[in-house]
């Protein structure tokens, strides 16, 4: 997940956000399509983690899609050899660059989405369950989540009851720094809920300090 990162002067961090990527299936949504079976069991890091101790030869072909282009896809391509010499899956990669939803939605759309998406955002399995366009991953994976990882982990996977993603990799991004001479000066304390975010930020607003900036040359 992505925030912005409101201006600072002897500031302090305000709170912390979480890059999240994670494996899910997906479903053509138009045309009414499976998922494969393959498919989905590959985006169980658990069911991976016993196939490396005992190697079932499962056959068949399946598409992983996820943002990474360059080094990031050269090393993740070797991952994916591995798991085909143990598997004896064929995978196909497909690299989407930085606009992934828009590229699923679209091949959801046109009814061939790939087996497998690898997504760096949350809210976009919300969205993507919402739309019936996600396979469900329990059978194959809920027992390893439960094994493996927290309540956290497992609620942030899933959606409307049904678990579609499990998490692999978490970075600590995106803190939102906070000005506390302009807090003060303002009335505003740091806030705990989405909503009083909002809600202050306005009122450091009134007060005449622009409330966010973007550290945008900091990449």
């Amino acid at each position: 997940m992505s925030s912005v990162n409101t201006r600072r002067r002897a500031g302090r961090p305000a709170r912390l956000g979480l890059t999240l990527t994670f494996g899910l299936a997906l479903v053509g949504a138009a045309c009414g399509a499976s998922g494969t079976s393959t498919g989905a069991g590959a985006a169980n890091p658990g069911a991976g983690t016993q196939a490396s101790q005992t190697p079932a030869k499962v056959g068949g072909s399946m598409e992983v899609a996820a943002v990474w282009t360059g080094q990031e896809q050269t090393e993740f391509k070797k991952v994916l050899d591995a798991f085909t010499a143990k598997t004896g899956t064929q995978v196909t990669f497909t690299s989407t660059g930085d606009d992934i939803a828009t590229v699923l939605r679209t091949r959801l759309q046109g009814g061939a989405p790939p087996d497998v998406a690898v997504l760096p955002q949350p809210g976009l399995l919300k969205d993507l369950a919402t739309q019936g366009a996600l396979k469900p991953i329990e059978d194959v994976a809920g027992k390893a989540v439960d094994q493996h990882y927290s309540k956290d982990w497992r609620a942030l996977g899933t959606a409307n009851g049904q678990l579609y993603g499990v998490f692999f990799k978490g970075a600590n991004k995106s803190t939102v720094f906070y000005n506390v001479h302009a807090f003060q000066a303002a009335g505003v304390k740091p806030p705990s809920t989405f909503d009083d975010l909002l809600g202050e930020a306005k009122t450091i607003k009134d007060s005449g300090v622009a409330p966010f900036s973007v550290g945008g040359g900091d990449g």
